[in-house]
């Protein structure tokens, strides 16, 4: 699916319009459209199916949250996206994967043989 997408972002740009059925979706993929769309007019956009489908799992999580509650736990999570947290964090995953790479690469050789 998200080949798809990206052959679409590659086509139309950014935003397209991206319809399922009897709905849809803005699709966007530049930072400052998203800026635009989640900070400074986040009460012009509706956050739509995508929020329908999330709040029964996650709440009034960040997502399907309105402005007022968004706003406050975005504040509460901006220190999880520190580009020094994200750094340990990056290189931990890898750290973590090293054994499972290696059966990868293993399984791949057997199949190669």
């Amino acid at each position: 699916m998200f080949i798809g997408l990206q052959r679409y972002q590659q086509e139309y740009g950014s935003p397209y319009k991206l319809c399922f059925g009897p709905k849809s979706f803005l699709v966007i993929s530049d930072p400052v459209q998203a800026k635009h769309v989640l900070r400074d007019a986040n009460t012009l956009y509706d956050k739509g199916i995508l929020a329908e489908i999330l709040k029964p799992i996650m709440g009034k999580g960040l997502i399907p949250a309105d402005p007022e509650t968004w706003s406050v736990r975005r504040r509460a999570i901006v220190p999880a996206f520190h580009k020094a947290w994200l750094n340990h964090m990056v290189g931990l995953f890898g750290y973590c994967n090293e054994g499972f790479i290696t059966n990868l690469e293993k399984a791949a050789a057997k199949n190669d043989a």
